[in-house]
């Protein structure tokens, strides 16, 4: 054990209250609480989503502990279930509150449990409309973790072919890039037809780097990256507003009493 435990502090601290021996620790409370109306609706829609999330774990399995230091307890659906409940009740609780009603009616206003579907079902909401006009929050995550992805992995590929060292590995980057091109096309057809560009040079992108120890490129294969990328990543940016379209509601409910 480091001696360091039981060495003497730098400094000894005397507290100005002499009287307080306890101190409570709040490590899940904001620093600056507040208990005005632009908090609540943070909280509200932090705690809408905290529950999404924990919904989905509670109904997993629950994965192997991989040291003999992880509480098994904290990974289980036993677990995610019970701190769902909780959570649960902190939001009919507020919604129950006759100090935050006109947060509750703008909620009901927006359709805003519509981006939480699950969650909605536990409150025995029923939402205004069939078919909602915003994604919910785990589509719009999902989909703009791809569309991260995608982006990420254009920006690589374009730093690595003007790389000649980083030649060797554009074939194994150019298939990740067509399966997230492929993942991200379900929900974003426009960029589907990439998919068919990356098909027409693959096979010859990949024979000419395994041929050889030290691959290289043609500058044809360059030029054709560069350009592939830079069209996926113009495509990317059309559709980044799109989505953030669909969730201003969303955001309309969180800045309206700043």
């Amino acid at each position: 054990m480091s001696e360091l435990l039981f060495s003497e502090p730098i400094a000894h601290i005397h507290t100005l209250v002499h009287h307080i021996t306890n101190v409570c620790l709040c490590l899940d409370e904001p620093l600056l609480a507040s208990g005005n109306h632009s908090a609540v609706r943070r909280n509200i829609l932090t705690l809408l989503t905290e529950l999404s999330i924990l919904n989905v774990k509670a109904t997993s399995q629950p994965l192997p502990a991989v040291s003999s230091f992880a509480h098994p307890s904290t990974s289980s659906p036993q677990h995610n279930q019970e701190v769902a409940n909780s959570r649960l009740k902190e939001v009919e609780e507020i919604l129950a509150n006759q100090d935050y009603k006109d947060i509750h009616a703008d909620i009901e206003t927006r359709d805003m449990l519509g981006f939480f579907p699950d969650v909605a079902s536990s409150l025995g909401y029923h939402p205004q409309t069939t078919s909602s006009p915003f994604v919910t929050v785990d589509e719009y995550f999902q989909q703009m973790s791809l569309l991260h992805q995608l982006s990420s992995l254009c920006t690589q590929l374009r730093d690595d072919v003007q790389n000649l060292n980083n030649h060797k590995y554009i074939a194994h980057q150019v298939a990740l890039l067509y399966q997230s091109v492929n993942a991200c096309g379900s929900a974003s057809p426009a960029l589907l037809p990439f998919k068919k560009e990356i098909e027409s040079q693959f096979d010859s992108i990949k024979g000419s780097t395994e041929k050889d120890k030290t691959p290289r490129l043609s500058a044809f294969h360059v030029s054709w990256l560069l350009k592939l990328t830079a069209g996926i990543m113009a495509q990317v940016e059309t559709l980044s507003p799109d989505l953030f379209r669909k969730i201003q509601p969303f955001i309309e409910f969180v800045h309206k009493d700043r």
